[in-house]
């Protein structure tokens, strides 16, 4: 960690808390009730495919300092150790990836800028319907979120199932954000920086609230880069302890498309939970995905998560591998 980055943190944990934010990301909002001066969490993953196994590990740190009831900063940092086997998956021919981490690689130089580790830093308004975001901010967070495939740490690990692989949704660039909510209802607006990309992207969310089931259509473009736009669809549904996720991404210039479902079951046991997920992407190739995964709370801080993936694109092949997660 650089100098510059540890006197940041220093100062962090003098002055901020963590509070309710806007972000949409599970792993943040289980901190939310919190009352740590220190928001923290450790994903260690091992994943093996064919012979070849590797290692990585993301610590996630987080703060919301809070000027008045209406006015918060809202700062992310992210320390990577390891790239874990995406580069021998895409040597081998698959074009997704196995995990939706930002690695080491990339948590070292973002989006080709040179910042490391600094992920998220913005100012947060809200008001009774109101909510304004501005900064650098994730994409992610805001857009075509999903209660059940929407985060590789504490849910499904591959890339198809945390986000629309379809749409080129950037993270950790200068944007704004604006959420105006009413009643079951909330119009979503989101522009921003598509870096390492060129031009920058734009995108509208509606969403639709009710009892237990969230629907949310979004359009997408970017402005600056020829015809790269297109229609998205995130929806979950909660049914007791059983969670059921869809998600559909359609661009409006090419063929390709992608649609993927899934269930959650919680409560196996007290302290266990099991997801299964199918997906179908129609890129160069048809490409087939699926994965299962069996998590186990060891204790209020602990948990462990065997997951399995299959992939089939120009060849077939499972992806083994376990993943330790830590939430302080």
């Amino acid at each position: 960690m650089s100098g510059r980055v540890l006197i940041i943190l220093i100062f962090l944990l003098i002055g901020f808390s963590f509070a309710e934010n806007i972000t949409e990301k599970p792993f943040i909002k289980e901190h939310i009730h919190h009352t740590h001066e220190i928001n923290l969490t450790n994903t260690a993953v091992y994943q093996q495919i064919e012979n070849y196994g590797a290692f990585y590990n993301i610590t996630n740190i987080f703060f919301t300092y809070h000027f008045s009831q209406k006015n918060h900063i809202f700062i992310s940092m992210s320390i990577a150790l390891g790239n874990g086997i995406v580069s021998h998956a895409q040597y081998l021919g698959f074009s997704v990836q196995p995990t939706g981490a930002n690695l080491e690689d990339y948590i070292e130089n973002i989006n080709n800028t040179g910042r490391k580790h600094i992920t998220e830093v913005w100012y947060h308004y809200i008001d009774s319907k109101l909510d304004l975001v501005a900064g650098i901010i994730d994409s992610a967070s805001f857009i075509d979120e999903n209660e059940f495939a929407n985060d590789e740490n504490i849910q499904f690990l591959n890339n198809a199932f945390v986000n629309n692989p379809i749409a080129p949704m950037p993270s950790f660039n200068p944007g704004i954000y604006i959420k105006y909510s009413q009643k079951n209802i909330e119009y979503k607006f989101l522009y921003m920086e598509n870096k390492p990309d060129k031009g920058n992207f734009s995108a509208f969310e509606f969403v639709y609230s009710k009892d237990s089931i969230n629907i949310r259509p979004y359009l997408y473009n970017v402005f600056g880069k020829e015809k790269d736009s297109g229609f998205g669809l995130s929806v979950d549904y909660t049914n007791k302890d059983f969670g059921y996720f869809l998600r559909i991404g359609i661009p409006f210039y090419n063929q390709n498309s992608f649609f993927s479902l899934g269930i959650q079951q919680s409560n196996l046991s007290k302290y266990d939970s099991l997801g299964f997920a199918l997906g179908f992407l129609n890129k160069d190739k048809n490409i087939y995905i699926s994965e299962v995964y069996y998590n186990r709370d060891l204790s209020n801080v602990f948990s462990i998560t065997f997951d399995l993936q299959y992939m089939k694109e120009y060849k077939e092949d499972f992806i083994s591998g376990f993943r330790l997660y830590i939430s302080y």
